[in-house]
């Protein structure tokens, strides 16, 4: 009697837990396999770290990333399947480093065969400066430390930038031709960025994406706080 009960409520556990797993535990694993999928292949959201691109993406910034703006790769590799489009300036893009370990985020401002200079924190382009709006208003950055903010525009769209007036030693790029097939990138905080100014061109077969929306966005002290005012923001 009692191997034949403990056969039954064995059998009985057995019923039981294939019909948690059909009810919830399947659903809940193609839906991970499918959202999984999709940030391999079509788009992924990002942290950021760091102020380089302050104040377009700031610090704790959740950024959606658009992995197919630009061609289609073999996933974490940068073997490129096929391309149909190529970065505008202006763009504000996803790359990964020459170890191909980390993944850096900057904008595209100088294209493939244009020549390309940074003096005295005036961007030129083919010997042709980008123009500058000052009248917009002062920012500080995580640390609160002043900074100075403008428009930079090259005949097209402005996108904002900052600079640091207590950092005077000027990152110079002196004046080079982009090579086919790389670009020429700049973080917004140009006294605070790491970039081709110190990195060279990126070539864009390690270009992983296109950035085009803040998805939220959290203090970075460590506590749970949100930053509403910033959630679902387009970058541009």
């Amino acid at each position: 009697m009692r191997s034949r009960y403990s056969t039954t409520q064995q059998s009985s556990r057995t019923r039981l837990a294939f019909h948690i797993w059909r009810q919830f535990g399947r659903p809940l694993f193609v839906l991970l396999v499918v959202v999984w999928t999709i940030r391999l292949t079509f788009a992924d959201w990002r942290d950021v770290p760091t102020e380089s691109m302050a104040p377009t993406i700031h610090p704790g910034d959740r950024i959606l990333v658009n992995l197919i703006a630009y061609d289609f790769k073999v996933p974490f590799t940068t073997d490129v399947i096929g391309q149909w489009n190529r970065p505008r300036r202006g763009d504000v893009v996803v790359f990964r480093s020459e170890d191909g370990i980390r993944t850096m985020v900057k904008r595209v401002i100088a294209l493939p065969g244009e020549v390309v200079e940074v003096r005295d924190q005036v961007v030129y382009i083919n010997d042709v400066p980008a123009n500058y709006e000052w009248n917009v208003p002062v920012w500080h950055d995580e640390a609160g430390a002043h900074m100075v903010r403008g428009l930079e525009s090259f005949g097209g769209p402005a996108h904002p930038v900052a600079f640091d007036p207590d950092k005077p030693n000027y990152v110079r790029f002196h004046r080079q031709r982009v090579p086919m097939g790389h670009y020429f990138l700049l973080g917004d905080n140009r006294d605070h960025s790491r970039d081709s100014r110190a990195i060279g061109f990126v070539a864009q077969n390690r270009i992983v994406g296109k950035v085009y929306a803040v998805a939220f966005s959290m203090e970075t002290d460590g506590g749970l706080t949100f930053r509403r005012d910033r959630w679902f923001r387009s970058v541009h």
